[in-house]
């Protein structure tokens, strides 16, 4: 696949996000050869879907002369998203979204249009990974319901810290010395993993639409990540219940 279309959010995110995809495409030898946004409130997008039918360059009777298409929109404007792409003829390619695809009920209400579609985020509820298993079923009995995204990235926030803090840290100089040693963890969001220069890197779950379900693709990008540094899996007594918090994950986000 090496030629791509994106139609993005004419904002901040759809604009970083559809430059950076162009970046990794360019990278492993590919071309983006039409890239329109629209406003993001708009919800007539016929003008900016002619707009992507003419860079694509058309031609009647003959395949699409595009491979797939990037779709960086929250699941419950992708059916939308979708009918426009049908609105110019556009079938049979690829589609590819990013973390606002992962709300399944949404997602699937697009239909068969968007069987096939692959996108990823940081973390996945219905993962089959033995540590995202552990900690949502914990969650599960903690607080009666399923973890997001934020309670799953501050879990893995807490667990490395008091991997750190095992490791001998006693002060705030020695717990950033050990945040610049090569170390990986694997966790509720994937692999983390911490690199000479103290960066954080994570890892990310590559989802597809099959079947009118999402499952979860085996990702060697993500295992390949990891390198050579050691891995620490999450042992079933190091599970945590903080007290419950009853406010919403955006109350707490936002405080």
């Amino acid at each position: 696949m090496r030629r791509w279309a994106t139609l993005h959010p004419e904002d901040a995110y759809g604009r970083e996000i559809a430059a950076q995809f162009r970046i990794a495409v360019e990278s492993r030898g590919g071309r983006v050869v039409a890239d329109v946004g629209y406003d993001p409130a708009k919800n007539d997008l016929q003008s900016e879907a002619k707009r992507l039918q003419s860079r694509i360059g058309f031609v009647e009777n003959q395949p699409p002369r595009i491979d797939g298409v990037f779709l960086p929109d929250s699941a419950e404007r992708l059916p939308m998203l979708v009918s426009y792409l049908t609105f110019i003829d556009l079938h049979g390619v690829q589609l590819l979204g990013a973390s606002g695809w992962d709300r399944p009920q949404e997602l699937l209400s697009a239909g068969p249009s968007i069987e096939g579609g692959v996108f990823v985020d940081g973390f996945f509820v219905y993962s089959f990974r033995p540590e995202v298993r552990t900690f949502v079923d914990a969650y599960r009995d903690a607080y009666h319901a399923d973890p997001g995204t934020l309670e799953a990235y501050g879990y893995d926030a807490a667990m490395l810290l008091r991997d750190v803090l095992a490791r001998g840290a006693a002060d705030r100089g020695e717990v950033f010395a050990e945040l610049h040693r090569p170390f990986s963890r694997r966790g509720a969001t994937a692999e983390t993993v911490i690199t000479a220069d103290g960066r954080i890197e994570k890892g990310l779950f590559v989802l597809k639409v099959e079947g009118g379900t999402v499952r979860e693709l085996e990702s060697e990008a993500a295992t390949a990540a990891v390198g050579n540094a050691p891995v620490v899996p999450v042992a079933p007594d190091t599970q945590y219940a903080p007290p419950r918090d009853p406010r919403s994950p955006e109350d707490r986000f936002a405080h």
